[in-house]
């Protein structure tokens, strides 16, 4: 019983051995061979390209997504910052082509302007060789906005939206100039940042959003 219990316990497991080709059957010549392998070069040479190429389209259109929306958040924070510019004799507004200065009290904070203080800030345009950049500058903050590869930035300024000129001065500005008596009001300008490229063009007013400081002159 113990032989056999041993017994039990050896199992056989067939071995695999080379068949013998059968009648008819032949392996492929070196000349097929050499055939198959060229074809498949050549194959590899055509749809690589095709491959390479598609890779290429989509990092293309995935930088000039991510472009667009760097472009659009600049777009953002350059309008809301215009939008909150305020009437300050701290930081009268004066504009050229490089840049823009005034004074913003903006209700929601940004990386450049803490919210609700008047605060002196300059919208810049640099451009060289190798693109440029749009920053806002706000004491000692200095924040990129947007950058670009090609092509310069500059500020133009208008009245009515159809005359537009390279520089503008706050009027309070040059009628003490002149030596008159600042007025009460005064008109805010259509500021416009562009590329000169026509990549993009933003356009707003830089809208007084202080009426209390416009009463008080006015009762003087």
């Amino acid at each position: 019983m113990a032989r056999r219990a041993e017994a039990g316990w050896l199992r056989t497991f067939p071995v695999a051995t080379a068949r013998e080709p059968r009648a008819g059957e032949r392996g492929l010549s070196l000349i097929e061979a050499l055939v198959i392998v060229t074809i498949t070069a050549l194959l590899a040479l055509i749809l690589l390209p095709l491959a390479s190429g598609a890779a290429g389209r989509n990092f293309a259109r995935a930088d000039r997504a991510i472009a667009a929306a760097e472009a659009a958040n600049a777009e953002q924070v350059f309008r809301a910052l215009l939008h909150s510019a305020v009437q300050d004799e701290r930081a009268p507004g004066n504009g050229t082509g490089a840049a823009f200065d005034f004074a913003a009290a903006p209700e929601q904070g940004s990386a450049c302007v803490e919210a609700s203080t008047p605060t002196p800030v300059r919208l810049a345009a640099a451009s060289g060789e190798g693109g440029g950049a749009l920053y806002c500058e706000a004491g000692v903050r200095r924040v990129v906005l947007l950058r670009w590869q090609r092509g310069q930035g500059r500020f133009s300024y208008s009245d009515d939206g159809i005359a537009w000129a390279s520089a503008w001065v706050d009027p309070a500005t040059a009628q003490r100039g002149r030596g008159g008596a600042a007025p009460a009001t005064r008109r805010a300008p259509l500021v416009r940042f562009e590329l000169v490229e026509g990549q993009l063009s933003w356009t707003e007013r830089a809208g007084w959003s202080e009426p209390v400081r416009v009463q008080a002159e006015l009762g003087q």
